[in-house]
């Protein structure tokens, strides 16, 4: 399952149509903690997601400490982080990570498709 996190709603519902249309299984949240709950729960039974896709800015936590705080519950989860603002730092900051891509804002389904089919070679 791909566990999808961004607080711009028409972006989960465009995300989860074109995945969901080309066979993968989705779930799209808008609120980082509810992400981390999700995660948390699927990982205590055994069924984690397998990629996590997060925005940088967001509300509540910024998505790279969203991804921290997943990978405490779930060491191996693959994520990509995508943004809008190209920073070189968080670029650093994503190619430090082990199983993890950066994905600036606009993108292609075709780089986006890319990057998920990239991560679950590495699983």
């Amino acid at each position: 399952m791909i566990l999808i996190v961004d607080d711009n709603k028409s972006l989960l519902y465009s995300l989860k149509n074109v995945l969901t249309g080309l066979g993968y299984e989705v779930c799209c949240v808008k609120e980082p903690a509810r992400a981390l709950k999700m995660v948390r729960d699927l990982t205590g039974k055994s069924s984690p997601p397998e990629v996590l896709i997060t925005d940088l800015r967001m509300p509540e936590i910024c998505g790279t400490e969203l991804i921290r705080q997943c990978r405490q519950v779930c060491p191996g989860l693959a994520t990509i982080l995508m943004t809008a603002y190209g920073e070189e730092k968080i670029k650093e900051t994503v190619a430090a990570m082990e199983r993890s891509r950066y994905l600036e804002k606009p993108f292609t389904v075709y780089r986006l498709i890319a990057l998920i089919d990239e991560l679950k070679t590495l699983h």
